[in-house]
């Protein structure tokens, strides 16, 4: 069967030119011979928020249904798509609350050092793999200090040896924690968009200590 006519049988089987995800369009535009991969070109009208690899684990599983009706496996892939796209609004709801985050505060269960850094947040990046996101809050430190939690000194004041610490607390416990302890109204946030923040997808959120521009 030549590719054309598989096409052809494809939008007559999704009953349309176009395939709807949460009002992205995902329109078929090529088949490869050799491959049988699909091509999808996107539109976004409505500048959904969404992350590629969901698109594609939704259009894997129409082209597994399809497959079944006429014996060839399709690969899907979208030739446009970013492999995350976020919106003013959720950037903005995204900004607002690391904007809201002036202290990072870790005490280390080890050594009961308890590292104190007070900044401001001046953007932020994405980082998209296959099963997982990272956000990464750049934050502006301007004070730093570690204090010995057992008799209550401070051991040290400095703005690099403290984000250092802090930095080598967190290696002491878990790659992750700030996720969990510094930025946990993120998941909160990223819930309300489904086509971004699916249950298999993993989430994670952390600092990265830079000079203010």
């Amino acid at each position: 069967m030549d590719n054309d006519k598989i096409l052809y049988l494809f939008k007559r089987y999704v009953d349309n030119d176009y395939v709807n995800i949460g009002e992205i369009y995902l329109y078929p535009v090529n088949i490869h011979s050799k491959s049988k991969v699909i091509d999808f070109k996107l539109q976004n009208p409505n500048n959904i928020c969404y992350n590629q690899e969901v698109l594609l684990e939704e259009l894997l599983e129409l082209t597994n249904e399809f497959a079944n009706y006429v014996n060839i496996k399709l690969e899907p892939t979208i030739i446009n798509a970013e492999k995350v796209s976020i919106n003013r609004e959720l950037g903005g709801k995204i900004q607002n609350y690391f904007n809201s985050i002036t202290k990072l505060e870790i005490k280390s269960k080890i050594s009961k050092e308890k590292v104190e850094i007070y900044g401001k947040s001046i953007g932020f990046d994405v980082d998209a793999r296959k099963d997982s996101v990272f956000f990464n809050n750049h934050f502006v430190p301007s004070q730093g200090f570690v204090t010995n939690t057992t008799n209550n000194t401070i051991i040290t004041d400095d703005l690099i040896e403290s984000t250092e610490i802090y930095y080598d607390i967190i290696e002491e416990d878990y790659w992750y924690w700030e996720s969990e302890h510094i930025y946990p109204k993120m998941d909160e946030i990223l819930n309300d968009y489904p086509l971004l923040s699916p249950d298999w997808l993993a989430h994670y959120y952390s600092t990265v200590f830079t000079s203010s521009i």
